[in-house]
């Protein structure tokens, strides 16, 4: 829907039109973090539905490094799965869950950590 209203978007300033696409363009970036984030979040913690999209957003944005390398697993799964589409059958889904979940996982260790860290320097 996003792609839709990106190309669709019809505006009489060209300056108004530009903003709203460099808006839409964000908006679909962080989306996208959110989605890889939301399905590990998940399985991994019991809340209620908005906290899970509210933590996804705030865990991207919090560990930048984490999510630029589970960008960078996806995209590496994507381009192996677009050289050798033989994988997506064999190992699609279940090779891109491992991935995503491992790399959430760690993130979610080090993020309880630093938690405890605190609570403890606080106390």
């Amino acid at each position: 829907m996003l792609y839709v209203n990106l190309n669709f978007l019809q505006l009489d300033r060209e300056w108004l039109q530009q903003l709203m696409k460099t808006l839409f363009i964000v908006v679909t970036i962080v989306y996208g973090i959110m989605l890889l984030y939301i399905f590990p979040l998940y399985v991994h913690y019991e809340n209620k539905l908005y906290l899970y999209f509210k933590n996804a957003i705030l865990i991207a944005l919090y560990s930048p490094v984490r999510t630029i390398y589970l960008i960078a697993a996806c995209l590496t799964l994507y381009y192996l799965y677009f050289v050798l589409p033989v994988f997506i059958f064999f190992f699609g889904a279940s090779l891109s869950s491992l991935v995503i979940m491992w790399i959430a996982y760690r993130t979610f260790i080090r993020l309880e950590l630093r938690q405890e860290q605190m609570q403890e320097s606080n106390a």
